[in-house]
């Protein structure tokens, strides 16, 4: 939903649904507002809130009726933010974006489904490009960079929905770093932070972040190319699905890899069909990968809708037979 035709364009109002089973992409009803810069987040299995953007409102999808309805507006018009759903309370939250000036915005909000109306919900300002990684225990993790007058630093701080309060974690990141990704791994439960650029470009460093201990630790082995405005999936056995971006700042790249946080390094797979940066993804319950949109400098904004599948192990040979021989 929403995005735009070329890069720099006007925001969209169309929308479509993508099918895994058939592999084609249909129209659905449009949006009330054309919007790029926004943000989406579930409400239910069959409904989702779409959230700022370069136009002001917000609107409910339902997947049933297949319609877009105008809902409460934010306090503070914003755009390239992060909204989380959270269950308790229930609802969404909003952190960060920044305004059509390109201030970041402070305010913290959250949205209520059963009223349609947001509420202010605490005061953080990060840099644009921050990530946020809501945690097991459903306070979420915000990962930004703060600048002085000697460059960019580290910043990172603890969201608690509950109480509505936010503080810098104990320990704080390596490296400061936007444009990154920030994911949630089960065994055991510690997020992976990865690339993104500090003020001199593109990184391939990863750093982990222990929620227990809120301590940052250096992952030994950098990614294998520095990349920036990538996409991520994490795959089965807490692997991790690295493609596109940027590797300069500048042009966008198809290469891909896979990390393995049993091992916690990097390898190569199989490249993209087109480079792509900023590219939208999304692992299928069937195990499968969607890419889909981003923009290169050739071909602009993307159509072509591309799907990674696992490549499965080789076979372990069977050891040699001896040669029969019949029974005496």
């Amino acid at each position: 939903m929403g995005g735009c035709a070329k890069p720099g364009g006007a925001g969209l109002n169309s929308a479509e649904l993508y099918s895994p089973s058939t592999g084609r992409s249909e129209p659905t009803y449009a949006m009330n507002e054309g919007r790029t810069g926004h943000a989406v987040s579930h409400l239910s299995p069959n409904q989702a809130l779409v959230t700022g953007g370069t136009c002001g409102t917000c609107e409910v999808y339902d997947l049933d009726s297949g319609l877009f309805t105008p809902t409460g507006s934010m306090a503070c018009r914003r755009s390239s933010h992060t909204s989380i759903h959270l269950t308790s309370p229930p609802g969404v939250l909003i952190v960060g974006g920044v305004t059509a000036e390109m201030n970041p915005t402070p305010l913290i909000e959250l949205f209520d489904p059963s009223t349609g109306s947001f509420t202010a919900a605490g005061n953080l300002a990060l840099a644009p490009g921050h990530s946020a990684t809501l945690l097991p225990n459903g306070k979420i993790l915000l990962v930004s960079h703060s600048t002085a007058s000697d460059g960019w630093r580290p910043f990172a701080a603890i969201y608690d929905p509950a109480s509505k309060t936010v503080r810098a974690t104990h320990g704080q990141p390596g490296t400061p770093r936007e444009g990154h990704q920030a994911l949630l791994l089960v065994h055991p439960p510690k997020v992976i932070i990865l690339g993104g650029n500090d003020d001199s470009g593109p990184l391939a460093s990863a750093e982990w972040y222990d929620p227990l201990t809120e301590q940052f630790q250096l992952c030994p082995s950098p990614m294998l190319t520095p990349r920036t405005d990538f996409g991520a999936a994490i795959l089965e056995h807490d692997q991790v699905l690295l493609l596109g971006g940027t590797a300069d700042g500048r042009t966008a790249c198809a290469s891909a890899e896979r990390f393995d946080s049993a091992t916690q390094s990097f390898a190569t797979t199989g490249a993209l069909n087109r480079p792509r940066r900023h590219p939208y993804v999304l692992r299928l319950d069937s195990g499968k990968v969607l890419v889909l949109g981003g923009s290169n400098e050739t071909q602009g904004c993307l159509m072509e809708i591309e799907v990674y599948s696992i490549p499965k192990p080789s076979p372990i040979p069977e050891p040699p037979q001896p040669p029969w021989r019949p029974l005496p």
